[in-house]
């Protein structure tokens, strides 16, 4: 198996050792997808073992924006709404490294998206400074001006957006699986 140690659980020793994936895979059987701890780790870590990531994360003390909505004040909905555009704004300006430029899922690795792997000439990943070019030619559409590359959440719903509790403030954007490179 391999772990990432360069990750602030390990470099602070917050925890001796966290499950195995045998442990995960066994508790996977009987639960189904999702798998959760009493005290997960307070930060993200990935470690990968027979061809499967696994991502241990802090849980989020949040309610699904799908709950808290129909309840929410004018104000406190505009809030929220204002908070989101802060954090769209900022993952859309991240920026990927000056010799790089490609569409794609994270490490340069082909696309994912249930959209797209239905249509397996479209996973890429596309690469070099004509890749908006690749990608639309490959997908058949037409952009007058090519558009930059950002990243992107790519399946940002309500349920995903977590709200913290006993406040209109924004908790967490969960659920990046599918985030990519894609043209804005």
């Amino acid at each position: 198996m391999e772990i990432f140690f360069n990750s602030s659980f390990f470099r602070e020793n917050r925890a001796a050792s966290l499950p195995t994936p045998a442990q995960i895979r066994a508790l996977n059987g009987r639960n189904g997808d999702i798998v959760t701890f009493d005290e997960p780790p307070p930060v993200k870590i990935e470690a990968q073992d027979q061809g499967q990531t696994f991502l241990y994360m802090s849980l989020v003390d949040g309610d699904p924006l799908t709950e808290r909505w129909p309840c929410m004040t004018t104000q406190e909905r505009l809030t929220i709404c204002a908070e989101l555009r802060s954090a769209v704004s900022a993952w859309r300006n991240l920026r990927q490294d000056e010799d790089t430029c490609y569409i794609g899922s994270i490490h340069k690795q082909p696309l994912t998206d249930t959209c797209v792997t239905q249509r397996t000439y479209v996973i890429g990943p596309f690469q070099d400074v004509d890749a908006v070019k690749q990608f639309h030619d490959t997908m058949r559409i037409y952009i007058a001006d090519p558009e930059p590359i950002v990243f992107t959440h790519s399946d940002r719903v309500a349920c995903k957006i977590l709200v913290k509790r006993n406040s209109p403030k924004l908790a967490a954007i969960i659920d990046w699986g599918q985030s990519r490179w894609y043209p804005a």
